[in-house]
């Protein structure tokens, strides 16, 4: 596929094999808009962060809009990756209006990586509900970002 505006795999039953080879043809996209892999991965955390690694391989990726990878088991390195691929797209013109990375159970680093990432895209929202911080970095991302952070936390569990 050179040019795709649409691709929407969210809540597909995939392998990791076919995961990794999806993340392989990522590679191959010049135009894609709007990538839903919601809850796309059970177990495959290592095929999915693969899909973030091949994001940042592959510039004609910064012309997605929107980016949802909710519930996909995504690690901090994931998160790491997503960060650059954010920042990058922000060098390169990047369109990105929304990341929604919510229900992924990240950890405190993973945290500071997605604030690098809206530090630089300042158009960007991002839905970071349910995404395993402590109650401390959901704090300081709340703080910082408000409703750029797409409602990412209910106020009841940080004040």
């Amino acid at each position: 596929f050179e040019t795709l505006k649409l691709l929407d795999l969210g809540h597909t039953q995939m392998s990791e094999g076919a995961i990794k080879q999806f993340a392989e043809g990522l590679l191959e996209f010049r135009v894609l808009e709007v990538l839903i892999l919601r809850n796309l991965a059970d177990t495959a955390t290592k095929g999915m962060d693969e899909i973030c690694e091949n994001l940042l391989k592959n510039k004609a990726c910064y012309s997605l809009t929107h980016l949802d990878m909710a519930s996909c088991r995504l690690s901090a390195e994931g998160a790491e990756d997503l960060s650059r691929w954010v920042r990058g797209g922000v060098t390169l013109g990047g369109n990105l209006k929304l990341l929604d990375i919510h229900n992924n159970k990240f950890d405190d680093d993973a945290a500071e990586h997605i604030a690098q990432a809206m530090k630089a895209a300042q158009n960007l929202k991002m839905r970071l509900h349910d995404c395993g911080f402590s109650q401390e970095k959901q704090r300081d991302l709340f703080a910082e970002f408000g409703e750029r952070a797409g409602g990412c936390f209910q106020r009841d569990t940080i004040f």
